[in-house]
C-alpha cells in the first residue's frame, strides 16, 4: 500500500507538470496519507491554469495553515476573492500584500493601483569600523587577490573573514565590497548582516555604462537586463554553473559562439565569456533575441532565457490565452517560475533605483497567447 500510494503521488504530479487534462481528478483522488506541500500546492496550479475559481478556492481551503500564509496563496486567495465578485474581501488581501517589497506585494500593488513600498534604508556610514577592517590581514588578503583578478580565491578569503566578523562589522564590509567594485560580495555581506533594506548595496547598477550601453544597443530595458544578470550570476564575472553555463549573464558556451559569430566578435572558446564586456554584449543579444521570437513578452521572453524556448512553447496554453500571473504560477519547473519571479521584481527594484520611477509588473503582464 505504501508503494502503490508513492506511485499514485507521483503519477499524479507527473501529469499535473505536464499540464494534462486528467491531473485535477487525479489529485483529487489522493488519499490524505498521500498528500503533502506539493501535492496540494499543485491542485491550487492546475486549478489556475483552467481559471476555474471555485477549484483554485477549494485547493486553497486544503492549504495547511503555515501554507496559506504564504504570499503566493495570499495573493491568490485575492485573486479568487475579486474574480467571484467579493471585490471588498479581495482588496483587504491585496492591502496586506502590498506593504511588502516582492513579487506578489507588488502584483498584489497593482491590483490595488496602490504605490509600490520599497523600504529601502541604507546601511549608515562608520568610518571608525571601515578604517579598522581595512587594516584586517584577511580583508586584505581578500582585496588585492580581487584585484589581481584571482577572485575565485578572494571570494574564499572574503567567506572566512566574513564569518570572523560581527553582524555590525559585516555590514559595513559590504560598503567596503562595493567601494572596490566587488558587487557579489557586497550583495552577500549585506545579506549575511540581515541589511534586507539597503538596496544600494543588495541591488548595485554594476559595470552600469556597459550595461546601459549594451542595453541600448539591443533595444532592451537596461534594467530588465539587470535583474537577469543579478538573478544568474550575482554579479560573478566567473561564474560558472553546474550545466556549465558561463558569465554575469550565464551563457552556455554553444550559445556564447553562435552569438559571436553573429556578432562579429572573437571566440577563444569558454573563457570569452568570462570577459564581462564579452558576455553582456553576446547576452543581451540573446536575451532581445527571447523577446523577438515572444513577439515582445517580457515574461515568456525570460522564461525562455532560463528554461529555453523549446520549453516554453511546450508549456504555452493549448486553446485560449491564459493570464500572465496564472500562467507563471503554472509553470512546471521550479527553478524557472523562482526565476521570473525574481527578475520581474529585481527589475522594478533596478528601474526605480535608475530613474526614482515605478515601473509596473502590470505593464509587462499581457495575457499568454494560446500555442500556435
Amino acid at each position: 500500500p505504501g508503494e502503490q500510494a508513492a506511485i499514485d503521488r507521483r503519477i499524479a504530479l507527473i501529469h499535473a507538470w505536464r499540464h494534462l487534462p486528467e491531473a485535477a481528478a487525479l489529485l483529487e483522488a489522493l488519499p490524505e496519507s498521500s498528500r503533502d506541500a506539493d501535492t496540494r500546492a499543485w491542485a491550487v496550479r492546475v486549478a489556475l491554469r483552467g481559471q476555474d475559481w471555485a477549484a483554485v478556492e477549494h485547493a486553497l481551503a486544503a492549504l495547511s495553515p503555515e501554507e496559506a500564509a504564504e504570499p503566493v496563496w495570499r495573493y491568490w486567495l485575492g485573486r479568487v476573492l475579486e474574480n467571484t465578485g467579493r471585490s471588498d474581501q479581495a482588496r483587504m488581501v491585496y492591502a496586506s500584500l502590498s506593504g511588502e517589497r516582492g513579487y506578489y506585494s507588488f502584483m498584489a500593488a497593482d491590483r490595488l493601483g496602490a504605490e509600490y513600498q520599497w523600504g529601502a534604508e541604507p546601511v549608515p556610514i562608520r568610518d571608525d569600523v571601515l578604517a579598522a577592517l581595512e587594516q584586517r590581514p584577511d580583508v586584505i588578503r581578500s582585496r588585492e587577490l580581487f584585484h589581481v583578478g584571482l577572485e575565485s580565491y578572494g571570494r574564499l578569503e572574503w567567506q572566512q573573514a566574513l564569518a570572523r566578523l560581527s553582524p555590525g562589522e559585516r555590514s559595513q564590509a559590504a560598503i567596503l565590497a562595493q567601494r572596490w567594485g566587488w558587487y557579489s560580495r557586497a550583495i552577500t555581506a549585506a545579506s549575511v548582516a540581515a541589511a534586507h533594506d539597503a538596496l544600494e548595496l543588495r541591488f548595485p547598477l554594476a559595470w552600469q555604462p556597459l550595461f546601459e550601453e549594451r542595453s541600448e544597443r539591443a533595444g532592451i530595458h537596461s534594467a530588465w537586463v539587470y535583474g537577469v544578470a543579478r538573478s544568474e550570476s550575482l554579479f560573478v564575472p566567473d561564474a560558472r554553473s553546474g550545466a556549465g553555463a558561463l558569465g554575469l549573464m550565464q551563457l552556455m558556451p554553444a550559445t556564447g559562439r553562435q552569438l559571436a559569430r553573429r556578432a562579429g566578435l572573437p571566440w577563444n572558446g569558454s573563457p570569452t565569456l568570462i570577459d564581462p564586456e564579452t558576455n553582456v554584449t553576446l547576452g543581451t543579444t540573446y536575451l532581445a533575441d527571447m523577446l523577438a521570437r515572444y513577439d515582445g513578452h517580457r515574461v515568456l521572453a525570460t522564461a525562455a532565457y532560463n528554461a529555453g524556448p523549446s520549453r516554453v512553447d511546450r508549456w504555452l496554453p493549448e486553446d485560449a490565452s491564459l493570464p500572465a500571473d496564472a500562467w507563471i504560477d503554472s509553470v512546471p519547473y521550479s527553478e524557472t517560475r523562482a526565476y521570473v519571479q525574481r527578475v520581474l521584481a529585481a527589475e522594478a527594484v533596478f528601474h526605480w533605483r535608475m530613474t526614482g520611477q515605478t515601473a509596473r509588473l502590470a505593464d509587462v503582464m499581457q495575457p499568454v497567447p494560446a500555442r500556435p
